[in-house]
């Protein structure tokens, strides 16, 4: 276990699905905080996950909760040994950087405005649904496209759509009006006006803002 990352301190709030929490609080009263007993129990927990994000995510809470009399190290390293049995690479995803705020929810000197209003239309590809939260789509994985950004478009009806770039930027800025045509066969998609924009890696922040799943879209 030596490669799995030790917790020493926890200063600002981890995010875990609730029932984490309460699958580690219930060890702890069930063990009488003995950390033998909190063990074992982390033990038979751990046999019956069949997900590695459900194993890291456990991991993560007995981190947060447990205190190191209460074998913190020991019992999440049980958790995230399971999450790198299932196909984790539990390093890499700790040392993942935090994710960023959609650029519509940080400040203006950290995101790019826009105001060009309907000059040539842009062709763009339909790609059909995108999973905001895997990054899955029936063409594109999201996640393979490590250096693009992600744009957000709002149509004539008020839904939203997303267009991913080739790069580390954003074609366009917030408040962008744009006319789209299939690249294809050159008919018109719709006007649309840019209303947020993100890095691929942090595509699962726009849920809170946009939903789950939005149509997409790939410049050409």
């Amino acid at each position: 276990m030596k490669h799995l990352k030790v917790f020493e301190e926890f200063e600002e709030i981890l995010e875990f699905a609730g029932k984490d929490i309460d699958r580690i609080e219930s060890m702890k009263r069930k063990s009488g905080g003995k950390p033998e007993k909190i063990l074992q129990y982390a033990q038979a927990m751990a046999k019956s996950i069949g997900n590695a994000d459900k194993a890291y995510d456990r991991g993560m809470a007995a981190a947060s909760i447990l205190t190191d009399e209460e074998g913190r190290s020991e019992v999440s390293a049980v958790f995230f040994a399971k999450a790198e049995e299932l196909g984790m690479d539990v390093r890499k995803e700790q040392e993942k950087p935090e994710p960023k705020a959609p650029a519509s929810q940080r400040p203006d000197t950290e995101k790019s405005d826009g105001e060009r209003r309907f000059n040539d239309p842009s062709p763009v590809l339909p790609l059909g649904m995108v999973d905001l939260k895997t990054g899955e789509n029936e063409y594109i994985d999201f996640n393979d496209e490590r250096d693009a950004t992600i744009e957000v478009w709002q149509s004539e009806n008020g839904r939203y759509r997303l267009v991913i770039t080739a790069g580390g930027e954003p074609i366009e800025g917030i408040g962008t009006h744009q006319r789209f045509k299939h690249d294809q066969t050159g008919h018109k998609i719709g006007d649309w006006v840019m209303v947020d924009y993100t890095e691929v890696e942090n595509l699962a922040g726009l849920i809170d803002l946009y939903g789950k799943k939005l149509p997409g879209y790939t410049y050409k």
